[in-house]
């Protein structure tokens, strides 16, 4: 006969009352990740920010339009980002991540689930090379759209698009000369240089195969301003400040990087574009959450203004802008963009078959009631069109 007390262990056994779900991957997406935890666990106690390397939530998750399995749980959700790859390679290795816990603390461990720009097969970490294949735990969390974004002496040159050939001359070259943007014999002296992401990177991946250049091909890239920093990982990254003049346009060229190194952070990106002191073109793609801190024509961030669009190129004619951004996106005229996924592994956790689904219909809830073109990602429901493969046709 069971006790009073053994039928309510059964039913604490049964049904989780707390939940921790660690995730990593994708730097592009991990604003939209915040904000939509922002709105699940309303009130939560949180560190870190949205551009946190690593933050972490807790507190009451409160279902939106859909319920799910989390509405009501106390839960932790811990974020380490890496990148898109390196997170798909994290999630299958089981690899030690610096994770931390809502007060700050370090909590190091593997992740639980992972979110990535691209699909497995356009990572280093390919169901060919690893045996492990993630399709089935595989699961469209939202859209990512990417711009071509140049800086103040790329606009001043009245630079406004980028073709596919462009970009692919300048990915094999890391700089160009300016006159194949221009058209103008005497800029033939002057250069148009590249920065932008690392191997582990989804963004890459994404427009390495968007312009059919070869998400796998060697990549030349340069940096301006800033000494570079090699972290524990061999990753790359930069201070903070934009406006530092002391270090020239240097290579992009550290440790081992046999296709080409990059920075690890769409952040460090975009600090690139913002460095004022850069008299030297460049151009760079970043996601929509780092294209709206772009200086732009005012030469400030964060002031409530929109003319950091003055920076965005047209990429083959087609524009991302406040105005039509979203609906050549959703209807399929402008096609850089990548499907966010979010891995599981199949493994039999809370954190797997609670949580993974009440993340994803968590993230496309919010991204419905928070559409437009600063939104941080495209509801996976408001597409019209749907790609298939990194770089595929879009129909």
């Amino acid at each position: 006969i069971l006790t009073v007390a053994a039928v309510l262990g059964l039913a604490g056994a049964t049904q989780a009352q707390d939940i921790t779900i660690k995730l990593t991957g994708a730097t592009a997406f991990r604003a939209a990740l915040f904000t939509a935890l922002q709105s699940r666990i309303p009130g939560a106690t949180i560190s870190g920010t949205s551009s946190s390397s690593a933050y972490a939530f807790r507190g009451i998750w409160v279902d939106g339009a859909t319920a799910t399995g989390l509405n009501g749980l106390d839960v932790r959700i811990q974020g380490a980002w890496t990148g898109s790859a390196k997170g798909v390679e994290d999630l299958i290795d089981g690899d030690t991540l610096p994770f931390i816990t809502e007060t700050g603390a370090a909590n190091p461990g593997p992740t639980d689930l992972a979110f990535s720009d691209v699909y497995q097969d356009a990572t280093a970490s390919s169901v060919a090379a690893t045996g492990v294949d993630l399709s089935p735990y595989d699961n469209i969390v939202g859209i990512i759209p990417f711009v071509f974004a140049g800086n103040a002496a790329t606009v001043a040159q009245g630079i406004s698009n980028i073709t596919d050939q462009q970009s692919n001359y300048l990915h094999a070259n890391g700089r160009i000369p300016l006159s194949i943007f221009t058209g103008d014999v005497a800029d033939a002296g002057l250069n148009m240089h590249l920065t932008g992401r690392d191997t582990g990177s989804g963004t890459r991946a994404t427009v390495l195969a968007e312009t059919g250049y070869g998400i796998f091909t060697g990549i030349q890239q340069y940096h301006n301003g800033q000494t570079v920093t090699v972290l524990a990982n061999g990753q790359l990254t930069r201070s903070s400040t934009e406006n530092f003049a002391t270090a020239p346009i240097a290579h992009l060229a550290y440790g081992a990087h046999p296709l080409g190194a990059g920075w690890q952070s769409g952040g460090d990106c975009r600090r690139d574009l913002n460095n004022t002191l850069c008299t030297q073109p460049f151009i760079s793609w970043i996601s929509i959450g780092d294209a709206d801190d772009l200086k732009g024509t005012n030469g400030s961030v964060g002031t409530g203004d929109t003319d950091y669009q003055a920076w965005w190129l047209n990429y083959n004619g087609s524009r991302y802008d406040l105005s039509e951004g979203v609906a050549n996106v959703v209807n399929g005229k402008y096609t850089a963009w990548a499907n966010e996924h979010l891995y599981g592994k199949g493994a039999s956790t809370d954190a797997e078959t609670i949580g993974l689904p009440a993340i994803v219909t968590g993230i496309d809830d919010y991204l419905v009631s928070v559409s437009g073109p600063l939104a941080p990602g495209i509801a996976n429901s408001l597409m019209n069109v749907f790609r298939g493969a990194d770089g595929g046709a879009v129909n």
